[in-house]
């Protein structure tokens, strides 16, 4: 069963009330994620008039800082910076991924301080029970899913597997037709 309701505590970017929806499960740490990140972003922001897009966290257990980097991006989105968080965290995987817990935390301190986020704030909020809740639903979410691995994309309720920009755009386009 694939749970793609947009629901309130998504991070949506583009326009929330589509027909069309396309929900990310990922992992900030996972190298395929950051891999597809650059068509990722180029769909977001040809379609960001469009369609819906959904980042969902999926944190896999072999990747010891997803889930502090999933909690830093949605303490940043409490101060409305989740896309910036989220693209910086990207942008700069292969500088965080192989760090102790606690310095992969002061890189992401430094990051909230590079986009200007109120920094007691972002650290309250990235130990909070609220946060961390928040990324266990998406996780929980994406096992309901059939999630098991990262990136997975799912398109109006059927998972797709796009391996290029094209392959992005058609099976897009194909649902913007189907839902006009």
């Amino acid at each position: 069963m694939l749970v793609d309701a947009v629901n309130p505590t998504d991070r949506v970017f583009g326009t929330s009330d589509s027909k069309v929806t396309l929900i990310e499960y990922g992992d900030f740490q996972c190298p395929a994620c950051a891999q597809y990140e650059t068509i990722v972003q180029k769909v977001r922001t040809d379609y960001a008039d469009k369609i819906a897009f959904v980042y969902r966290h999926f944190p896999l257990s072999q990747h010891k800082n997803a889930k502090i980097t999933a909690y830093a991006s949605e303490a940043a989105g409490k101060q409305g910076k989740f896309w910036e968080m989220h693209d910086m965290i990207y942008n700069g995987q292969n500088s965080w991924a192989n760090l102790s817990d606690d310095k992969a935390r002061d890189a992401m301190v430094k990051y909230a301080e590079s986009i200007g986020l109120d920094l007691k704030l972002f650290t309250d909020q990235m130990d909070s029970s609220e946060i961390k809740d928040k990324v266990q639903a998406d996780n929980n979410g994406g096992l309901k899913s059939g999630v098991n691995a990262t990136p997975t994309f799912i398109l109006n309720g059927k998972k797709i597997q796009p391996r290029s920009y094209d392959e992005f755009k058609s099976l897009i386009e194909q649902e913007l037709a189907a839902n006009s």
